[in-house]
């Protein structure tokens, strides 16, 4: 005589049921956390333009210092504001204004900020209502977005970011 053999094997409908409904609860819990990323990793590529802008305004205020590097304003040449001179930043003329900081001209906006640093595709820039500064914020938000970097020149904190928005 041959034994019957009764175990059985695979999952039972119940056990299948639970294990969707965990699946699904932790989906919607996890979801979250990841649609964050994209917010996170907009605020680092920020933080890292924050930091060029920083850096090329640093080489800006050596090469200002260095008064061998001011090229004198021409006979005439007051432009749209009144510069002590000029600096010449990766072939580009960048004006001077309190002794070591850029006076950039909206008119060559993004010809001078290329100049003092590598500016990202993502990012469009706007030249500062106020000030003698710009905006930088990612091509797919409209500017007045709260997600960008603004540089205001004169400014106790020249160089900030707002990501309320991002």
């Amino acid at each position: 005589m041959k034994a019957v053999n009764t175990k059985v094997q695979g999952f039972t409908l119940i056990e299948l049921v639970i294990v969707i409904v965990l699946l699904g609860i932790l989906s919607v819990v996890a979801a979250p956390k990841f649609v964050d990323i994209n917010k996170d990793a907009k605020i680092a590529v920020l933080n890292g333009a924050k930091g060029a802008i920083e850096s090329g305004l640093d080489l800006f205020a050596a090469k200002a210092l260095n008064r061998n590097n001011v090229k004198p304003v021409p006979d005439g040449d007051l432009g749209p504001i009144r510069t002590e001179g000029y600096v010449e930043i990766n072939g580009v003329d960048i004006g001077i204004i309190n002794d070591i900081e850029p006076a950039f001209d909206v008119f060559r906006l993004e010809e001078q900020v290329n100049a003092l640093f590598d500016m990202p595709e993502t990012f469009d820039l706007a030249p500062g209502v106020t000030d003698l500064g710009f905006y930088l914020y990612y091509n797919d938000k409209p500017e007045s977005l709260n997600c960008y970097v603004r540089y205001a020149q004169g400014a106790d904190d020249q160089v900030m970011i707002e990501t309320s928005s991002c």
